[in-house]
């Protein structure tokens, strides 16, 4: 079964390092409809995502492991930006 949302690991971690700090922004839509619609498409490409709420925006971001999720997402036809 699919995970209809997930919450940012960045809210259960206290302490970070700068590398754990980065994650990318794939995509950020006014409808949470169209967050949903990119994450459930990066998911299925094997990238791990989730969906972050701010100032009303719906904000779709990927996590960034190795530090080449950006490249990986370029490759795919996916825009980015580090956060």
């Amino acid at each position: 079964s699919r995970v209809l949302e997930w919450v940012s690991p960045a809210s259960f971690i206290t302490q970070r390092t700068q590398s754990e700090l980065e994650s990318v922004q794939a995509g950020a839509f006014v409808k949470r409809d169209g967050a949903v619609s990119l994450r459930e498409r990066l998911e299925d490409d094997g990238f791990t995502a989730w969906l972050e709420e701010d100032d009303g925006l719906w904000k779709v971001i990927v996590n960034d492991p190795d530090g080449n999720v950006v490249s990986r997402l370029l490759a795919e036809g996916y825009q980015a930006s580090l956060r």
